[in-house]
């Protein structure tokens, strides 16, 4: 991709970003702040190096994207976070989560299928391709192993991936996490080959 290319792209990111963090606000009473978003274009065996997590229980929501755009979407937070978030999503006090139950894990991901629909539009619109995903579902694993989380759902076929990630922070509390796009680099690459040609 050329620097024109990454630039546009990163600000489509920071605002479908913002969009997702505006929507996980109204979800939480809470405001929530996004970091500037990272762009990396890599093979999959450099993937470890690019999301490696620190050394504790993750837990997270993750929907494989197919149709005309092919990768995954996710929201990934330390176990700590986790717990917070369900406080915070169904009003209770902060610190009364002590164990992802089927409420618990039900709360996060109906607020990561609202922030993957909303978060993906812009993408879309951008790459004009319309991507299509199903329910988050929910796992847990270790910081070093964040990297077979992310790669949940993608097929073996994909060697080279385009990987946007944003941190995000709710105010007020300690959740602290990140909303993570996995896509097949073959897919954008030949479609912003195929934007420029046209247009």
């Amino acid at each position: 991709m050329k620097k024109i290319e990454v630039s546009s792209l990163l600000k489509v990111v920071g605002a479908a970003s913002s969009d997702a963090s505006t929507a996980l606000s109204t979800l939480a009473g809470k405001q929530v702040g996004v970091a500037p978003p990272t762009i990396a274009i890599a093979s999959i065996g450099e993937l470890p190096e690019l999301v490696r997590g620190p050394k504790k229980l993750m837990v997270g929501a993750y929907s494989p994207i197919c149709g005309q755009m092919q990768g995954n979407v996710s929201v990934i937070l330390p176990m700590r976070s986790a717990f917070f978030l369900v406080d915070v999503l169904r009003k209770k006090n902060l610190g009364s989560t002590k164990a992802l139950l089927e409420e618990g894990r039900m709360a996060i991901t109906e607020a990561s299928n609202v922030m993957f629909g909303i978060y993906l539009i812009p993408l879309g619109k951008f790459f004009k391709l319309t991507p299509l995903y199903g329910i988050p579902k929910m796992v847990s694993t270790f910081g070093e192993s964040v990297a077979d989380f992310a790669l949940l759902g993608l097929s073996k076929k994909i060697k080279r991936i385009l990987l946007l990630r944003t941190n995000f922070t709710v105010a007020e509390t300690d959740i602290q996490g990140n909303l993570t796009l996995l896509l097949a680099a073959k897919v954008i690459e030949e479609r912003l080959e195929e934007i420029k040609e046209v247009g």
